[in-house]
């Protein structure tokens, strides 16, 4: 292209739908956008696409990641004092929060396959910060005769680093490996593909405003000057700022339609199919994507829940078990009693009446005390001996007589004989 080139207005054809077919065709038999290519940021630019990665990386965000400590008793305790709970609750590193890591983390897990994130420990070991990484240039490398992993990582400046499995956390999508993730722009090119060819076509087709498919009909037969006078008006009616002005048309012409419009062609229903596509590559329920289902859902708590559910537990418990590995394990390899967990507990909750009911009913059962119950709704305890009572129903209580193990019975000793009093008679009174 020359230095004038750029100055030219580009040409612009009117995009029928035969066009339309032809691209689907082509994307069916492998031709897709730019040979099947679709990049994450190609893909973003659908709506769709992105609701549906906004919604699942926020999940992983909003949460409370909470970091506890679990005693002799097997009862856990918020361990606010370790620093790796302010590492995962509030930054991770200088650059990022904890919201727009985990965030972000989660979308490289979908987009790529794999989120990666370095562990930079002080001199005794303990993590201090924790750097997201570029998961496009991270290779898994098999080593110790296939018993350890480690992690080449190509720097922007074309020096590989090596990292031990130790020192990276991985949170990786489905994987036919275990350990390197197939990401969903990859797997669904073609589904995307398509998608972005029926938005294209709809851009197009109300972009050229009148797109006339159709013939003029003329009883005579015009002259060329007569031909350049139609098509001038023709394109004087034709753009989006010019669509639907009405034509004139002179001596008897008759304009004839020919092709269908795009609720004929089932336009409209492709791109809905399109969007239910994508729904289904990230696991969504549709309600989530601002679409109608039928089944039979209508309560917003019902939906939440199926989202939690089906959707986000099995990433949760992906991130707990990969956070507990890596940053709590002990020297032997083994898992302390320090571990972290995501409160889901606020996505299952219902409205606030239900969520009172079901708290009272815990409370006269002896589950919940004052100070837990208040902490549930986000208010200060109470303090003291009556913010930990535990009620209980007296009618409740359990039958002692019935649970409580009865003493075995003793058996008698064998009577032994009275002994004889010297001289053989009855003992005298003095």
């Amino acid at each position: 292209m020359s230095f004038f080139d750029r100055f030219r207005k580009p040409k612009i054809r009117n995009m029928t739908l035969a066009d339309l077919d032809a691209k689907m065709d082509a994307i069916a038999s492998g031709g897709g956008v730019g040979g099947s290519f679709v990049s994450d940021t190609m893909a973003m630019n659908l709506a769709t696409v992105f609701n549906a990665a906004t919604i699942r990386t926020q999940y992983v965000a909003m949460l409370p990641l909470v970091t506890y400590f679990r005693d002799a008793k097997g009862n856990k305790e918020k361990f606010k004092g370790s620093p790796v709970y302010s590492i995962l609750h509030d930054k991770p590193n200088p650059l990022m929060t904890s919201f727009s890591w985990r965030s972000t983390m989660e979308l490289h897990a979908i987009f790529y396959g794999g989120g990666f994130s370095r562990i930079e420990r002080d001199v005794l070991g303990r993590p201090i910060w924790i750097w997201l990484l570029d998961g496009k240039r991270m290779t898994p490398e098999l080593i110790d005769n296939g018993r350890q992993l480690q992690w080449r990582y190509r720097e922007a400046t074309g020096q590989d680093t090596i990292y031990p499995d130790t020192d990276i956390i991985h949170v990786p999508g489905l994987a036919f490996d275990g350990i390197t993730g197939e990401g969903v722009i990859k797997l669904a090119a073609k589904s995307l593909s398509l998608s972005m060819q029926a938005e294209s076509f709809g851009e197009k087709f109300f972009e050229n405003g009148m797109n006339a498919s159709g013939v003029f009909v003329h009883p005579g037969t015009l002259s060329a000057p007569a031909q350049e006078n139609l098509r001038k008006s023709i394109e004087a009616h034709s753009g989006g700022t010019n669509a639907h002005r009405p034509m004139i048309l002179e001596e008897g012409m008759v304009w004839n339609k020919i092709s269908f419009s795009p609720e004929e062609a089932q336009f409209l229903g492709t791109r809905e199919f399109q969007d239910k596509e994508i729904a289904r590559w990230f696991n969504l329920p549709l309600r989530m994507l601002k679409m109608p289902d039928a089944s039979g859902l209508r309560n917003v708590e019902q939906i939440a829940i199926e989202m939690v559910q089906s959707t986000m537990l099995p990433r949760y418990v992906a991130w707990e078990q990969e956070l507990n590995t890596k940053l709590f394990a002990t020297s032997s390899g083994t898992v302390s009693n320090r571990f972290v967990e995501f409160n889901i507990e606020g996505l299952l909750r219902g409205d606030s009446k239900t969520r009172a009911d079901v708290s009272h009913i815990m409370r006269l059962d002896g589950v919940l005390n004052a100070d837990e119950w208040r902490e549930r709704e986000n208010m200060n305890k109470i303090g003291g001996e009556k913010g930990k009572e535990y009620w209980g129903q007296p009618n409740l209580a359990a039958n002692k007589s019935n649970t409580e193990e009865k003493p075995k019975e003793e058996t008698a000793p064998d009577e032994e004989a009275p002994e004889e009093t010297p001289g053989g008679g009855d003992d005298v009174k003095e």
